[in-house]
C-alpha cells in the first residue's frame, strides 16, 4: 500500500512539472497571440481608410458633354446636320466618376476587432444551437467588421477593374480622335497652301486690273468721243447730203435759166472765125476753197468756197440772193500729200454766198483723176 501511495506522489509530482512546464511555455503563446492580435487589429484600422466607404451622390444637372462629329469635312454639312458619335450615350460610364464621400473608418470599432466570439445582451457567448460551437460571426464581432472590410474592398476592386476597361475604351476613342484630326490637319495644310496660291493669283490679277482700269477707262472715254463725234458726223453727212440734193436741184434750176438766158441774149457773129471767146476775170492767184461732195453722175462738185474768195466774185453783201456765177470762171483742182497732184479743172455754175458754198461743172478736158472730197480748188 505504501508503495502504491510513493508511485501515485512520484506521477502527480512528474504531471505536477509537465503541467508547470506546460503553463509557462503556454504563457508565452498567449503573448505572441495577444501580440499578434493587437498588431492585425492596429492593421486594420490603418487599412480601412483606403477602402471607400460611400460614394458622392451624382450632380443633379451633368457638365454638357460635346459630340463628337463624325461626318466628313465636305460642304454638303455646312446647311446639313452632321453625324455625331454615340460614345457619350452608350459606352462612356459617367459614375466611374464619382468620388467617395467617405472612407471606411474603425478607429471607433476598435472593441468589435478585439471581440471574437459573439455575446448576448446579458454578455454571454452565444451557442450555434446547430454544431453547439460558440458563434464568432454576426454584428460585434472580429468577423462581421472583416466581412464588411472585404465586401468594401471587393465594391472597390470592382470599380477599379470597371475604370481600367473605360480606360481602354476612352484611349480608343482618343486614338480615333486623334487620327482624324491627323488627317484633317494634313488636309487643311493642303487646302491652305492652295488658298494662299489662289490668293496671290487673286492679289496678282487685281493688281492687273488696278493697272488695266485707268487703259479701260482711257478706251471707254476715247470709244465714247469717237461715238459721239462719228454721230456728229452722221449728222454732218445727213446735213451734206440735204444740202447736195437742194444744190442739185438748185443746179438744174440754174443750169435752165442759164441755157434760156442763153439763148435769148446769143448774138450771132459769122465772121468771127476764132472760136467763142471767154471773159476773162482777173482773181487772185492762190487757194480758194475745197471739195466737199463729188457726183459722177452728173459730173459736178460741191465745193466750200473762202469767205474771202465769194466775196471778191460776189461782192460784199453775202447776204444777196442766190445768183449765176460770172461766165467763164474756170477754177483748178489739185491733191495735196507727199507731192501735189493736179486732179481736174471745174466751172463755177453757182455761188451760194449765205452758205458759201458752190458748184461747178467738172471739165472733162481736163479731168486727170477721180476727184474726191478735200481736194483743195484754187487759182494758178
Amino acid at each position: 500500500m505504501g508503495k502504491v501511495l510513493k508511485i501515485l506522489v512520484i506521477v502527480l509530482l512528474l504531471l505536477s512539472i509537465a503541467a508547470v512546464i506546460l503553463a509557462h511555455m503556454v504563457y508565452g503563446k498567449r503573448e505572441q497571440v495577444l501580440a499578434r492580435n493587437q498588431i492585425l487589429t492596429s492593421g486594420y484600422i490603418k487599412l480601412a481608410p483606403t477602402i471607400e466607404d460611400k460614394l458622392a451622390d451624382a450632380p443633379e444637372q451633368p457638365a454638357p458633354l460635346p459630340a463628337k462629329d463624325i461626318s466628313p469635312a465636305s460642304p454638303e454639312f455646312i446647311d446639313k446636320a452632321p453625324e455625331v458619335s454615340d460614345f457619350w450615350t452608350k459606352k462612356y460610364a459617367p459614375n466611374l466618376e464619382l468620388g467617395a464621400k467617405g472612407m471606411f473608418d474603425l478607429n471607433n470599432r476598435k472593441g468589435e476587432l478585439m471581440t471574437l466570439y459573439k455575446k448576448n445582451q446579458l454578455g454571454d457567448i452565444e451557442v450555434d444551437p446547430t454544431t453547439g460551437a460558440k458563434r464568432t460571426d454576426g454584428e460585434g464581432t472580429m468577423q462581421a467588421v472583416l466581412d464588411e472590410l472585404v465586401k468594401k474592398s471587393t465594391e472597390q476592386l470592382t470599380r477599379l477593374n470597371d475604370t481600367r476597361q473605360m480606360l481602354s475604351i476612352v484611349r480608343d476613342e482618343l486614338i480615333d480622335t486623334i487620327n482624324d484630326l491627323n488627317k484633317n490637319k494634313s488636309e487643311l495644310r493642303v487646302r491652305t497652301k492652295d488658298l494662299d496660291t489662289t490668293k496671290a493669283k487673286l492679289d496678282t490679277t487685281e493688281a492687273e486690273l488696278a493697272t488695266m482700269k485707268p487703259k479701260v477707262e482711257a478706251a471707254e472715254a476715247a470709244k465714247k468721243v469717237a461715238e459721239e463725234k462719228a454721230s456728229d458726223m452722221e449728222k454732218q453727212k445727213a446735213e451734206v447730203d440735204t444740202k447736195l440734193q437742194e444744190l442739185e436741184i438748185d443746179y438744174k434750176k440754174v443750169k435752165k435759166e442759164r441755157d434760156e438766158f442763153a439763148k435769148k441774149s446769143l448774138v450771132p457773129q459769122a465772121e468771127d472765125t476764132t472760136g467763142p471767146k471767154e471773159t476773162v476775170y482777173n482773181f487772185t492767184p492762190g487757194t480758194k476753197g475745197k471739195v466737199v461732195a463729188v457726183n459722177d453722175k452728173w459730173n459736178y462738185v460741191l465745193i466750200q468756197l473762202d469767205e474771202a474768195f465769194i466775196k471778191e466774185a460776189m461782192g460784199e453783201d453775202l447776204t444777196a440772193p442766190t445768183k449765176p456765177a460770172p461766165v467763164g470762171v474756170v477754177m483748178s483742182i489739185k491733191r495735196t500729200g507727199a507731192q501735189e497732184i493736179f486732179i481736174a479743172k471745174v466751172k463755177l455754175t453757182q455761188i451760194r454766198a449765205k452758205d458759201k458754198h458752190a458748184i461747178g461743172d467738172v471739165l472733162v478736158d481736163w479731168k486727170q483723176q477721180p476727184l474726191q472730197e478735200g481736194d483743195v480748188v484754187f487759182f494758178p
